[in-house]
């Protein structure tokens, strides 16, 4: 149980969870808009159904990319804030 306890305290300080959000969100957009490149380069559909499909695929991961993105930020100014109120 003590190990356990450790490595939940590790993870805390080194802030593992929240940077693997990030590694995973990058992975998934770069996946998506390699898809949608591909699917781009390979469609016959003409320009604005084309545009069409790709906005429908592409939007989502874009908006889950700025919320995990704004939780990101916003939980390191708030460990930023608490160090500097700590400090005085």
């Amino acid at each position: 149980m003590r190990s356990l306890g450790r490595f939940l305290d590790f993870v805390d300080r080194r802030k593992v969870v929240r940077r693997l959000q990030i590694v995973v969100l990058m992975w998934m957009l770069v996946d998506c808009y390699l898809w949608a490149r591909g699917f781009a380069e390979r469609s016959r559909l003409p320009g604005l159904e084309l545009s069409a499909v790709m906005a429908a695929v592409t939007w989502p991961i874009t908006a889950l990319g700025g919320y995990v993105y704004r939780q990101y930020d916003n939980s390191r100014r708030l460990v930023s804030a608490r160090a500097t109120t700590a400090e005085s």
